[in-house]
């Protein structure tokens, strides 16, 4: 579904039953409150697309109290009904979805829900404020992968008390639920929250970019590697939530965090493929939609490989995901020595920092 078919309706921090130390969704959605049922109407555009999709996000839905959510959930069926919209989407906390909790979903014809997982570690959960620990994840996990509904996960990295190893542990533990989604969020100190105090005092550090990358990008990696379609990565750049932005204080935010995770998985693809032609002028090859990549933000992928000697890239007809290194002075019609498909580099990526939660 095209990203301008999907109508998000924020509900910031409506239901949410306890203060994450990392949230302020009224800064990060730019939404001071819930909307009222009378207002829901008015959000829906006389032009919206029939085939797009109505997302209630910024809280969690499952917990808001009983008369809203229906009122909630009554308004998306009957626009739905009319033909105003073709999906529902929600997104909620886990200790507030249960069998019960998912029919009731369904019978009003939600189509999609998103929980925000954060993490599988019960020390950083407890830090984060998170009011549960892993076993109430487990159990959300459990009852959506029996379910009929469709289903993804959130992901956090850089809480208090986080390490690369334990956010990777979490992204091994939620494979065998197959989850048809993820997002992979790195933490962000924003304003007008309890992590904005530690960070003020110095008692919290948030991760560097290249930290968040580089940890990003191996989470990426097992999730696509499993069939997990990896929707987001990084927020949404808001006007208040860029840097130099009223909200933003701290940590590792690029406005196109995703292509930069995706860039440096790319970078250790072409550093594969390029074992034993070291010391050679070399092409890359790849499909023309992956040019972007193979470059790099800013040509830095392709200038690393041309210290020394010289480096270019062509694009070709290559499957997606797939790079080949020829030989540099032929151009686009080089022969390639071999191909390295992305589910190849994909496995052997993985194998150097997998788990035995692994899958």
């Amino acid at each position: 579904m095209a990203k301008n078919s999907i109508l998000p309706i924020f509900i910031p921090q409506g239901g949410c039953p306890h203060r994450c130390v990392f949230c302020n969704q009224r800064e990060i959605s730019g939404c001071a409150q819930p909307p009222q049922l009378a207002e829901l109407a008015g959000l829906i555009p006389s032009d919206f697309p029939a085939e797009g999709e109505l997302a209630f996000y910024g809280g969690s839905f499952t917990a808001l109290p009983p008369d809203v959510l229906k009122s909630y959930l009554r308004f998306a069926a009957e626009q739905k009904e009319k033909g105003r919209i073709s999906h529902i989407r929600v997104s909620t906390h886990p200790a507030y979805v249960d069998e019960i909790m998912i029919a009731k979903l369904l019978s009003y014809g939600v189509d999609f829900l998103e929980l925000g997982v954060q993490s599988l570690d019960d020390t950083v959960l407890e830090q984060a404020g998170r009011g549960h620990g892993s076993k109430a994840v487990f159990a959300a996990l459990k009852a959506l992968a029996s379910s009929s509904l469709a289903w993804g996960v959130q992901l956090m990295l850089g809480l208090p008390s986080d390490t690369e190893d334990k956010d990777l542990a979490s992204v091994e533990k939620i494979l065998p639920y197959a989850p048809q989604t993820a997002r992979i969020y790195p933490l962000l100190v924003i304003e007008n929250t309890p992590l904005a105090s530690s960070w003020r005092k110095g008692s919290y550090l948030p991760l560097s970019l290249n930290e968040a990358v580089s940890i990003s990008a191996k989470m990426y990696a097992l999730f696509v590697l499993h069939g997990v379609r990896v929707i987001r990565m990084g927020l949404q750049p808001t006007e208040d939530l860029k840097v130099g932005g009223k909200s933003l204080l701290a940590g590792p935010f690029h406005p196109a965090f995703g292509h930069l995770v995706r860039a440096a998985l790319k970078r250790e693809q072409m550093a594969m493929a390029a074992v034993g032609h070291e010391n050679e002028d070399i092409r890359f090859l790849c499909a023309k939609d992956d040019l972007p990549l193979v470059f790099g933000d800013q040509k830095k992928n392709i200038e690393s490989f041309a210290v020394g000697r010289r480096a270019a890239v062509s694009g070709v007809d290559l499957p997606p995901g797939s790079l080949a290194v020829a030989p540099y002075d032929k151009g686009a019609k080089s022969k390639p020595f071999a191909v390295l498909s992305e589910r190849d580099f994909l496995l052997k990526f993985t194998q150097t920092y997998r788990s035995p939660y692994c899958i």
